[in-house]
């Protein structure tokens, strides 16, 4: 069911034996062979720039949520998607804005 709703904008799914790891190092494979690029946070052995930027964006959207927020009087909670460690990270439990009393 995922499959087809991905696949409803168009793209192509591939399929591989493995594991995630396995995964990022396929699609590192098919970027290079088809002059792609690749866009992701994570970042492995020769591909460190494009995730540190990545990074930065979600620190900017961290800044701005924290930035509206920062007037309300209330417990504000974020539910943020388990796998995505890169993102949660920037979301700090005590930082201005975040958590506190």
């Amino acid at each position: 069911m995922r499959e087809k709703a991905i696949s409803a904008y168009g793209c192509d799914i591939v399929r591989i034996e493995g594991n995630y790891d396995d995964s990022v190092r396929h699609a590192d494979k098919d970027a290079q062979n088809n002059g792609w690029y690749v866009v992701s946070d994570t970042s492995y052995e020769g591909y460190r720039e494009v995730p540190s930027v990545v990074m930065q964006g979600y620190t900017t959207i961290a800044t701005e949520i924290a930035e509206q927020i920062s007037g309300l009087h209330q417990r504000i909670f974020f539910f943020l998607a388990a796998w995505e460690v890169s993102l949660q990270l920037c979301f700090p439990g005590r930082s201005p804005g975040f958590g506190e009393s």
